[in-house]
């Protein structure tokens, strides 16, 4: 007596195939689930640095409303204030504060108009802010992609973000 043999079904050429078709549609599903998710990284941090500029002369603008009388230079006002401000930055960076640097400067003054106000001038404060993308090594390439994709000459490893405020300050001259 002979074995039996059980049948088995031919080979076909498609055996395998809908294995291959997952694979390579696995890798680019992954490839773009993983650039979505870090360009929104990239976006989500110059974000958070422009909303921190604007935090800056938020507290700028708290301290001219609170300090008993605007009797201070303009050069005066920025060094006394740049620590608050700076502070003030720093507390609403998060993760991003180790790498940040906030410099408070002062341009464009006016005198005002008026006869009253001879001795007052109009000064733009601007707030500046730059994270050093160079620690974060995605947000780095992120930063490089960026300047290669908008053929710009110059590639920085810094994310930037300002803000202005406009305050009266006292001429220098008239003390």
């Amino acid at each position: 007596m002979t074995p039996m043999k059980i049948p088995t079904p031919p080979l076909r050429s498609e055996d395998g195939v809908a294995s291959i078709e997952f694979a390579l549609s696995f890798v680019l599903i992954l490839i773009l689930i993983l650039g979505i998710s870090a360009l929104s990284m990239y976006v989500w941090a110059q974000q958070k640095l422009s909303y921190a500029a604007g935090e800056g002369t938020r507290a700028l603008s708290a301290w001219q409303h609170a300090a008993p009388s605007n009797t201070l230079l303009c050069n005066t006002v920025a060094s006394t204030t740049q620590p608050n401000v700076c502070d003030s930055v720093k507390n609403s960076l998060g993760f991003l504060q180790n790498d940040t640097t906030c410099t408070l400067s002062y341009t464009s003054c006016s005198q005002i108009e008026r006869v009253s106000f001879e001795n007052w001038q109009i000064c733009t404060f601007k707030v500046a802010l730059s994270y050093n993308t160079q620690n974060h090594t995605l947000l780095h390439l992120l930063n490089q992609a960026h300047h290669a994709l908008s053929k710009s000459s110059l590639a920085v490893s810094q994310l930037q973000a300002s803000s202005s405020i406009n305050i009266m300050c006292l001429k220098e001259n008239s003390l």
